[in-house]
Order: C-alpha cells, then sequence, then structure tokens
C-alpha cells in the first residue's frame, strides 16, 4: 500500500494559476479591451452545416470563429464525415443535429473529430450513430478527442468502437470540461468505455448518463483484431470488455455531481465494471449510480478498482523547480529521438511513450503553476486544477518506468544513443530526488 500524504493545496494556487483558455493549441493574442474580433457564422441548413465542416479541415479557420445554429439540421443521407477540428464557439441554441451516420475506417471519431483547448460546444443535441470500422479507437457522441468545452449538450443513439468509447467524447483530455450534457441509447466498445467519457483526464460534472453500455456478451467479447499491447498488459483477459463504466471507462481527471441511470455490463464477463467508473484513479465527489453493474471481476456500484495513488504537497518553489526540470528532459528526450530514428522499431515506441509523458506532466503544469505577477480577476476552475494535479503525479511516476524499459531494450545499441539516454536517465533521477524531498 502506497503512503498517502493529504493534499494541500494553498489558495494561492487557485487565484494564481495559469487560465486555461488561454493555453491553447490554436489560441491567438487575447484582445484589446473593448475590442470584438470574434467572427459569427450563422447556419440554418445542412448544406450551410457540411460547407462549414469542410472548411473545418484547417485548424485556422475557426480561430475566434463563433458560429450560430439557427435551425434544426437533418444530416441523413448527406455523406457528413465529421468536423475535423475546431477551435471556435458553437452556440445550439437547444437545436437537434439528427442523422448523424459515422461508420468509415479510423479513428478519432465523432460529429466533432478534435475540440481544442480554445473551442466550447453548447446547448446542441445531436442524434445517430457512430460506428467506426478499423482501428476505431476514441469514438464520442459530440466528440471524439475533447480539449475544449462541451457544456448542456445531449447524444442519442449508438456509440460503438474499441478503445476510448463514450456518448459524448471518446477522450477527455487534461484541459477538457464536459457539463450539464447526457447521453442516452446504447455505447460499446472493448476497452475503456463510459457512458458521457471512454478516458477521463479533464472534468465531468453534472452529467447524467442514460445509456446502456455493453449490456450484451457479443459488445462483451473481444476480436482478436482489438486486442493492443496495451490491452494484454493492462488486462487479466484480454478476450473480455475492460474498464466499463456509467460515466467513465477510465478517470485520472475529476467526476463531480453525475449519475448513471443506465445499466452496465454483462453478467459473469468484463473485468473493471463500475457504476461510476470502471478504473479510478483520480477523484470521484457526489456522484450516484441508479444502474445494474454486472461483470466478471472488479464489479462495483460506483467504482470497479480503484488505483493507488500518492498525493503530494507542492509549494510554488518546488513547481518552479519542476517547470525547469520537465523542460530539460524535454529537450534531451527530443535528442534521443532523433538519434534512434535507425534503431528499433521497440526503442521507438518507448521513447515515443515517454515523449508522451514529459508532455503531460508540462500540460499539467501550465495548469497549477502560478503566473507572476499574480492575476486575482482570473480564478481558474477548482476541478481541472485538481485534475492537472493528478497527472502531474501520475506523470512523474509514469517516467520512470518508461526509461527503465528504454533502457533494457538498448543493452547493445550504439555509443552516442546511450550517451543520449543515459542523460535522460539522469534527468529523470534529478526530477525524482525532487519528489522524493516532498515525500521525506
Amino acid at each position: 500500500m502506497l503512503k498517502r500524504i493529504k493534499q494541500a493545496v494553498g489558495l494561492l494556487f487557485f487565484c494564481c494559476a495559469l487560465y486555461l483558455s488561454g493555453i491553447a493549441a490554436c489560441a491567438q493574442e487575447m484582445p484589446q479591451a473593448g475590442t470584438d474580433v470574434r467572427e459569427e457564422l450563422r447556419i440554418r441548413t445542412a448544406e450551410e452545416f457540411l460547407t462549414f465542416a469542410d472548411a473545418c479541415r484547417l485548424d485556422s479557420y475557426s480561430q475566434g470563429l463563433s458560429v450560430v445554429l439557427e435551425g434544426d439540421i437533418d444530416l441523413a443521407g448527406t455523406g457528413f464525415a465529421g468536423i475535423p477540428i475546431f477551435c471556435g464557439t458553437l452556440e445550439g441554441g437547444g437545436h437537434i443535429v439528427s442523422g448523424l451516420s459515422l461508420d468509415a475506417d479510423g479513428s478519432v471519431q465523432g460529429l466533432f473529430r478534435y475540440l481544442t483547448e480554445t473551442a466550447v460546444v453548447r446547448n446542441l443535441t445531436v442524434q445517430g450513430r457512430v460506428t467506426p470500422q478499423g482501428s476505431r479507437a476514441g469514438a464520442g457522441g459530440i466528440a471524439g478527442e475533447n480539449a475544449g468545452r462541451i457544456e448542456g449538450c445531449s447524444f442519442s443513439g449508438y456509440v460503438s468502437g474499441g478503445d476510448a468509447v463514450g456518448g459524448i467524447a471518446g477522450r477527455n483530455m487534461l484541459t477538457g470540461v464536459v457539463e450539464n450534457c447526457g447521453a442516452d441509447g446504447r455505447i460499446a466498445g472493448k476497452h475503456t468505455v463510459g457512458g458521457i467519457a471512454g478516458e477521463n483526464a479533464g472534468v465531468l460534472r453534472d452529467c447524467v448518463n442514460l445509456a446502456q453500455i455493453n449490456t450484451n456478451a457479443q459488445e462483451n467479447t473481444v476480436k482478436v483484431s482489438d486486442i493492443t499491447v496495451d490491452a494484454l498488459i493492462h488486462s487479466e483477459s484480454a478476450n473480455v470488455a475492460t474498464d466499463v463504466g456509467g460515466v467513465a471507462g477510465i478517470s485520472s481527471g475529476v467526476i463531480r455531481g453525475c449519475e448513471n441511470r443506465g445499466d452496465v455490463g454483462y453478467v459473469h464477463m468484463g473485468y473493471n465494471i463500475g457504476g461510476i467508473a470502471g478504473t479510478q484513479a483520480g477523484y470521484i465527489v457526489d456522484c450516484r449510480n441508479q444502474g445494474s453493474i454486472r461483470g466478471r471481476k472488479e464489479v462495483g456500484g460506483i467504482v470497479g478498482q480503484m488505483e493507488p495513488a500518492i498525493e503530494i504537497v507542492y509549494s510554488a518553489d518546488t513547481l518552479q523547480i519542476l517547470q525547469g526540470q520537465v523542460n530539460t528532459l524535454s529537450a534531451l528526450t527530443d535528442r534521443a529521438s532523433a538519434n534512434v530514428q535507425n534503431s528499433t522499431d521497440g526503442i521507438n515506441k518507448e521513447l515515443a511513450a515517454l515523449r508522451d509523458q514529459v508532455e503531460s506532466v508540462k500540460g499539467a503544469l501550465k495548469i497549477i503553476t502560478p503566473g507572476y505577477p499574480p492575476d486575482l480577476s482570473q480564478m481558474p476552475n477548482r476541478d481541472s486544477y485538481l485534475a492537472a494535479v493528478n497527472q502531474l503525479n501520475k506523470g512523474l511516476g509514469d517516467m520512470e518506468g518508461a526509461v527503465n524499459r528504454i533502457f533494457a531494450a538498448t543493452q547493445s545499441t550504439a555509443q552516442t544513443l546511450s550517451s543520449d539516454l543515459r542523460a535522460v536517465t539522469d534527468q529523470v533521477n534529478v526530477i525524482n530526488r525532487t519528489k522524493e524531498e516532498l515525500l521525506s
């Protein structure tokens, strides 16, 4: 059992943390007070909606764009293939987008494929089917991957996929917030399946799931083509569905004030099945389950499996030190990746995983590190802050394991690569010593 340390987060952090909407991948400089640079697009017909979707192939198109729906949209028979990427604001006005039918090969599928950190989608109802083929990882009724805000939206219909399948979002990223949303119908997947989000690293708040999730035997049986290395490592049985929840399949973020009313799982099949989350490594607060929960092992009314966690007390000085250390590690990892291009696929894969972990830690530090001078008028969302702290704790632990796996795969590599990897290892050790000082 890992030692738990009570987390003490001072009010200063909440007052000074970077404002989430200012860290966006497609954000531009904030306008001067009293100016309005937002372009407005009003959509009344399916044809106008398709034109808008096609223009969103470039993220630059929707930067600063405000889209307003002025009527219901029926996409049946139009050949609509999803909005590729969206950075602006869409005001649904309570209107319905019906006839959604996404069944082509590929991953990250939904009405929107990618919602970036500046994206906001409000007051929209979506009806239809999201049933991609092929790799089909990251399927959601509203978004395949959400890093922005989805507010007051609902999905009704059928969503199915392989990994990361959700009624609203396949993956809700660290900066993602899904609030006052609901799902109804059926949701089916093989791993990490949830009524609201398949994977949640951000915030799910005040959402309700009515959908039935993996409630028949076929939905709980995994095809050989769906088995991945990650599934083999993390699942006791790769041939049945794992990590299935009424609200989220896996959550390392915050789930607050959510409710599940749909049935989840099938009797004697599936691992890590829960009424709110299949596997939980973050925060669940004030949530309620009223659905029937069934599975083979690790089955619970609220959570199927609780992963152990370490809670660390951070000071402002420590966060500043960690930020510098992680930036150094990022540069060393990039250099090692460049030198390993001609090496084995296994090493490349492990280095890519380490780079992803470093980026997740950098993203968390951006949210929780105080800005100077502090702007007391922009207090960040408390739940997003908690999700970032949890991601930081998890990422710092994951990096050490990644480095060990890299060295196990590189014992016979060239001297240049070995030197690069030793530098990466030394820097991870520096970061670990900083973390251990907090635990002593």
